[in-house]
């Protein structure tokens, strides 16, 4: 699977704790538990053991468009301070960065279609199941 930054982890662990789906929460909390390494500065993209399971990916997905629709919410609702708004933007544009790489890593799931086709992994563009 793709290793995240310290502070994309943090991020989406975050994003998921605010989940209101207990059983969503359990599931994340369990897998993350075992699934604890990071990306280091010189270290390893991936940890070899392929893509993240899809049901978990969703739960990221969602954990995250959640997050995001509150942070740009707060940010646009007028009671942020002007010094805080790069803390928002920040953030904001950290969750599209986990986004792309959670879409990139599920577009590494072989794909039926496509290796029938001859290729063994999914071609960007690729949503078939």
């Amino acid at each position: 699977m793709v290793l995240f930054s310290p502070d994309a982890r943090r991020m989406l662990d975050a994003a998921v704790r605010f989940l209101p789906d207990a059983a969503q929460r359990g599931r994340w909390r369990d897998w993350a538990a075992v699934h604890r390494e990071v990306r280091m500065p010189g270290g390893r993209l991936d940890d070899g053991t392929g893509p993240i399971p899809e049901p978990l990916a969703a739960i990221a997905f969602s954990a995250l468009d959640r997050m995001e629709h509150r942070l740009i919410g707060e940010r646009d609702g007028g009671r942020v301070l002007e010094d805080d708004l790069y803390v928002y933007d920040n953030d904001i544009s950290l969750i599209h960065t986990i986004r792309q790489m959670l879409r990139e890593d599920q577009g590494r799931r072989p794909c039926l279609k496509c290796s029938l086709n001859g290729s063994l992994f999914r071609p960007r563009g690729c949503y078939s199941r």
